[in-house]
């Protein structure tokens, strides 16, 4: 954005002058005011390539409510009062962006302000019969909008003896954007109650 190089600036700042000792202030020229309201013309369309111009000055709050929009809190102007309505949410996927967002449950998921999604989750309880195996997918709660990086899958069970023979893993080439698959393996000589617990990184 250009500061002002008119005639009589000082520091690239308007100065007043001094009317009484003859001292004239810094001239407003054209071109400066055309950078200014290019600018913020710039910065409406930016947030709203759909804006249509108001020329009649009847609306002196494009730029508010195109910002309010982007960010995701609707605020509304009234006798120039500015009151935010947190019930109105706009620009939901710019908010995101901007705040992140979290659901923090047992089966979860985090979007960080730079694209990362985090999910996490387990599956049911279930008994695996001795010397058995058994596949089970897993429907992400929400999928991943472009890309499932890694899949991390561990086992809860029901007592520690045998634990060791007992195994939860992601099937190889099972992950999409939408799931994965979790195979179980019983290799112990007993039953044993299993659950398949895990998280997911992607974007």
């Amino acid at each position: 954005m250009k500061r002002t190089d008119a005639t009589r600036n000082v520091g690239n700042l308007f100065d007043p002058g001094n009317p009484g000792a003859g001292l004239k202030g810094t001239v407003v020229d054209y071109t400066w005011l055309n950078s200014v309201q290019e600018e913020l013309v710039n910065l409406l369309m930016g947030l709203n390539p759909a804006a249509v111009l108001d020329q009649t000055n009847a609306d002196l709050h494009q730029i508010w409510d195109a910002l309010s929009a982007a960010l995701g809190t609707k605020v509304s102007v009234t006798g120039g009062t500015m009151t935010a309505n947190p019930t109105v949410a706009l620009g939901v996927a710019t908010k995101q962006y901007v705040d992140g967002t979290v659901t923090l449950a047992a089966a979860g998921d985090v979007l960080f302000p730079n694209g990362l999604r985090v999910k996490w989750g387990s599956d049911s309880y279930f008994l695996l019969n001795t010397n058995t195996s058994m596949s089970v997918p897993i429907v992400f709660p929400l999928a991943f909008p472009n890309a499932t990086f890694k899949v991390f899958c561990t086992k809860v069970v029901d007592a520690a003896g045998n634990a060791a023979q007992i195994s939860a893993d992601v099937l190889y080439g099972s992950t999409t954007t939408a799931g994965f698959t979790i195979t179980y393996d019983n290799l112990a000589t007993v039953n044993k109650s299993i659950q398949g617990v895990w998280f997911a990184i992607g974007n």
